[in-house]
C-alpha cells in the first residue's frame, strides 16, 4: 500500500468519481471507514481514509470553508494513522502523521493561499504538534517524530511566518492570529 505524502498537493483524483461537491461527500466516505474500522476491517479502512486524504487534498482551496478544510485533512490523516496502526505498521503510520504535520506547516507558510486557510492552519497546528506528540508516547515513532515536535513551534522561520499572518489579518480588517 502506498502512503500518501500529505505534504504535496494532490493532483490525482480519489478513486471514485466526485459526482457531489467533495465537502457533502467526505462525511459519508468517513462514516464507511469507521464503520470498516469498527468492524476490524482495518485495510479497507484505511484504503477508504486514503480516498479521503486525497479528496481533502484535491479540493482543499474549494472547501466552503477553511476550518472545515483544515478539520477534513487533520481527520482524514489521523484516521489513516489509526487504521495504520491497527494493521500493526507502526513505520508507516510514523510517516502519514508526520506528513498530516508537514502538510498543515505547508499551509500555513504558502503565501500563494489565502488569509482564511493559512490562519486555519495555524489554528489547527496546535492540535497537530499534540497528536506527533500523542504518537510519540504511545507508539515511539523515531526521529521524524521527534523532529517535528521540537522544530515545529520554536524555529525562528515559523516565528517569521507566525509575525507574516499577524501583519496580513491586521491588514485584511482584524482576523485573529493566536
Amino acid at each position: 500500500m502506498n502512503v500518501i505524502n500529505l505534504s504535496e498537493r494532490r493532483e490525482t483524483r480519489p478513486a471514485e468519481p466526485v459526482e457531489s461537491a467533495p465537502w457533502e461527500l467526505w462525511p459519508s466516505m468517513m462514516v464507511s471507514g469507521n464503520a470498516l474500522y469498527e468492524e476490524g476491517r482495518y485495510e479497507q479502512a484505511r484504503c477508504v481514509y486514503q480516498d479521503c486524504v486525497a479528496l481533502t487534498q484535491c479540493y482543499f482551496e474549494s472547501w466552503p470553508n477553511s476550518d472545515g478544510a483544515l478539520s477534513a485533512a487533520l481527520v482524514s490523516g489521523m484516521n489513516l494513522v489509526a487504521a495504520s496502526v491497527a494493521l500493526d505498521e507502526t513505520e508507516t503510520a510514523s510517516e502519514q502523521i508526520c506528513a498530516i504535520h508537514c502538510f498543515i506547516l505547508a499551509v500555513v507558510r504558502d503565501p500563494a493561499l489565502s488569509l482564511a486557510l493559512r490562519i486555519s492552519a495555524h489554528k489547527f497546528l496546535g492540535r497537530s504538534v499534540f497528536e506527533l506528540k500523542r504518537f510519540q508516547s504511545n507508539h515511539g515513532g523515531g526521529r521524524q517524530v521527534a523532529y517535528w515536535i521540537s522544530n515545529s513551534c520554536v524555529c525562528k522561520e515559523w516565528r517569521q511566518v507566525q509575525a507574516e499572518l499577524k501583519q496580513q489579518a491586521s491588514s485584511a480588517g482584524g482576523q485573529r492570529v493566536h
